[in-house]
């Protein structure tokens, strides 16, 4: 119990852990389903060396290992088999399917959900999961340093991309509020112009209400621009700050 405390304590906060760790780890923790379910229960692990550079998401055996147990039916006249292998780039962790007919209805798929979204920060190979009527099936990718480094950079690239449409955008929308500006200014100075001057141009008396509309689409758009988006924003870095203190 302390080694799976202990172990669940060091590797919670770490987005991967060597294969050989987590296979170690599940060794201890099949120890202690087995005090529970005895011979009713058989798991087999990997009988070669495991190449020390193979990488996995933290605790995925565990989760993988307890979703098998708590969704099956266990006794000596039905055993529970769990099988874990390393095929090539891929950790195939299968059970054979007697499932509890109480909890049929009720899972709330948690422990795979949690599996498929770590995965899903570390790397774009995507989790398999397959069922039939005798079997439940996993397919892990395993990963190395070189495909999390090109991920990495995948992501790094990307992110760049985001940063520079935004920043594209603004600049649109800035040319776009200046521009307005000086059209503002233009048709303002024409109106003075035409009064000064006493032109009886008919347009003259339309100009006063085009220009305080003007000026109403002018705040509208200083407040998009330069007002409402930094509140947004602010709001959004409450609400995110609020969800991580929870």
């Amino acid at each position: 119990l302390s080694k799976t405390y202990r172990y669940v304590l060091e590797q919670r906060t770490k987005d991967l852990v060597s294969l050989e760790e987590e296979i170690a780890f599940a060794k201890t923790f099949i120890k202690l389903l087995k005090l529970r379910f005895e011979d009713a229960l058989e798991i087999k692990l990997p009988q070669h060396n495991i190449d020390p550079d193979y990488k996995v998401v933290p605790l995925v055996l565990q989760l993988l290992l307890e979703n098998a147990v708590k969704h099956n039916r266990i006794d000596s006249q039905q055993k529970l088999i769990i099988e874990i292998e390393v095929r090539d780039d891929v950790l195939v962790v299968k059970n054979n399917l007697q499932p509890k007919s109480i909890l049929k209805n009720e899972s709330t798929g948690f422990g795979l959900h949690h599996i498929i979204e770590q995965y899903n920060l570390v790397t774009d190979r995507k989790v398999l999961i397959l069922e039939n009527n005798t079997c439940f099936v996993v397919y892990l990718p395993i990963l190395t340093q070189q495909i999390i480094t090109e991920v990495n950079m995948d992501l790094e690239h990307n992110t760049d991309e985001i940063i520079l449409k935004r920043a594209k955008y603004r600049l649109k929308e800035l040319k776009e509020f200046y521009t307005s500006i000086v059209i503002f200014v233009f048709f303002t100075l024409l109106y003075f112009v035409f009064k000064t001057f006493d032109f009886a141009n008919p347009i003259r008396y339309w100009m006063p209400m085009g220009i305080v509309i003007y000026a109403f689409v002018l705040l509208t758009q200083a407040a998009s621009i330069f007002g409402l988006k930094k509140w947004e924003q602010k709001m959004m870095n409450k609400l995110i700050k609020q969800y991580k203190n929870k």
